[in-house]
C-alpha cells in the first residue's frame, strides 16, 4: 500500500511492488508520444499558445522547445530514479515531488488523449472496469495527494 506523506525532511514516498510496475510504465508511455503522426497526445501535451496566431504559437513553440524538452527528461530521470527506490522508503525533496506530479499529470494527458476521454461529454457511459480510466484515476489520486502533502508542507 502506498505512503505518501509529509516528513520531517521533505515528502516521505513508499510504494507497494504492485504500484511500483504500474509507475514504471510511465516513461516509455511519455516516450512513445508523437511516435505514430495520428497520436491526439501530442496536440493535448503541447496546446498552441496562441490559438488564434499560427505562426506566434510555431515561433514561442520553436523558442521553448529545448527547454520543455529538458525539463521533461529530468523529470523523468528523477521519477524513474526515485521510483526503483521506493518500495524501501524515500524521503524527496519539494521540487523532486513537483517533478513527479509533472510526471504523473503528463502520462494522464496522455492516456485521456489517447483515449478519447477529453472529447466525451459525459464520463459516466465508460465502464467501471476500463483499465485506461482506472489508471487515469489513479494517476489522479497520487497527484492529488502530492499536491495535498506539498501543500502541508508549506504550512
Amino acid at each position: 500500500m502506498s505512503r505518501i506523506a509529509p516528513g520531517p525532511r521533505g515528502v516521505e514516498v513508499q510504494l507497494s511492488p504492485a504500484e511500483i510496475a504500474i509507475l514504471s510504465r510511465l516513461p516509455s508511455l511519455l516516450g512513445s508520444v508523437g511516435a505514430d503522426p495520428s497520436d491526439p497526445a501530442p496536440a493535448r501535451l503541447h496546446p498552441a499558445a496562441y490559438p488564434d496566431d499560427e505562426a506566434g504559437s510555431a515561433e514561442l513553440a520553436r523558442l521553448t522547445k529545448d527547454d520543455l524538452a529538458e525539463g521533461r527528461t529530468a523529470d523523468l530521470d528523477t521519477f524513474s530514479r526515485q521510483l526503483a527506490e521506493s518500495v524501501d522508503g524515500i524521503t524527496i525533496s519539494p521540487s523532486e515531488a513537483e517533478a513527479w506530479m509533472r510526471v504523473l499529470g503528463g502520462a494522464r494527458i496522455v492516456l485521456a488523449s489517447r483515449r478519447g476521454l477529453f472529447e466525451l461529454d459525459d464520463l459516466s457511459d465508460l465502464p467501471n472496469d476500463d483499465p485506461d480510466v482506472a489508471l487515469v484515476n489513479l494517476l489522479g489520486a497520487y497527484q492529488q495527494t502530492f499536491a495535498e502533502v506539498l501543500l502541508a508542507t508549506m504550512g
